[in-house]
């Protein structure tokens, strides 16, 4: 069941509005709503609306909590392009799980919290799980004092979620390049192979001479990057 089949969760329901003065926080919920009632009149909530609605749910709370406009776009400003899409598709489950259990997702009860996080156990290793716990603290309410995500039962939780289902580790397993070097070298010249191929070279390179990550590869920037005798 989506958000639209539950007629109780309301748009001030899934972002509160805390007062109705106008301004940020006001342009803010404003856009929420819009944003929301759209959801609403669909089966499904969009990647690009699921955005929108979490980035505004954070901007708000941030606003009504005293911080300036400024502030609040240097926060969202932490997340890069990747993350904020990984972080908006927890939100929508989420919102989604918060809609058929007919309870607010950004001020409902911890014991609420508790039970989606076991529900997720069933199908997600615990760094994915991980990754849905801070998507909720963002823009869940403070409990006790304290973000959600960091009140010691949730980390306990969390605790125990890894103790059940650690992460696998990678195999210490020497792997053998050879067989790659030798399927690079049969690609030709660098200046008459197709760009693709050139890229999908360059990338695997980069990863074995430097041992970074594709998360890692995909954020070089040229411009920034300054040219030495000995390379980069």
């Amino acid at each position: 069941r989506t958000n639209n089949d539950n007629p109780n969760l309301s748009t001030m329901e899934i972002c509160p509005m805390v007062s109705t003065t106008t301004g940020t926080s006001s342009r803010y919920t404003n856009n929420i709503t819009q944003i929301s009632n759209s959801i609403q009149q669909s089966n499904t909530v969009p990647q690009s609306k699921m955005e929108d609605l979490r980035s505004n749910c954070i901007r708000k709370s941030l606003t009504d909590q005293g911080f300036s406009k400024q502030a609040a776009e240097l926060y969202m400003a932490a997340y890069d392009s990747r993350t904020a899409k990984k972080m908006s598709t927890a939100a929508r489950k989420w919102f989604n799980w918060c809609a058929e259990q007919d309870i607010d997702p950004t001020k409902c009860a911890l014991p609420r919290v508790a039970d989606f996080l076991n529900l997720l156990q069933e199908n997600y290793a615990y760094n994915t799980i991980a990754s849905y716990r801070t998507a909720i603290s963002d823009i869940h309410e403070w409990i006790e004092g304290k973000p959600v995500g960091a009140h010691p039962m949730i980390t306990k939780i969390m605790r125990g979620l890894y103790n059940i289902n650690p992460p696998k580790h990678n195999s210490s397993e020497v792997v053998d390049v050879f067989p790659s070097m030798e399927f690079l070298e049969s690609l030709g010249k660098n200046n008459e192979m197709p760009i693709i191929q050139l890229a999908k070279k360059t990338a695997f390179l980069i990863a074995l001479t430097t041992g970074s990550r594709p998360s890692d590869i995909v954020r070089i920037n040229l411009l920034t990057q300054k040219e030495v005798t000995n390379g980069l």
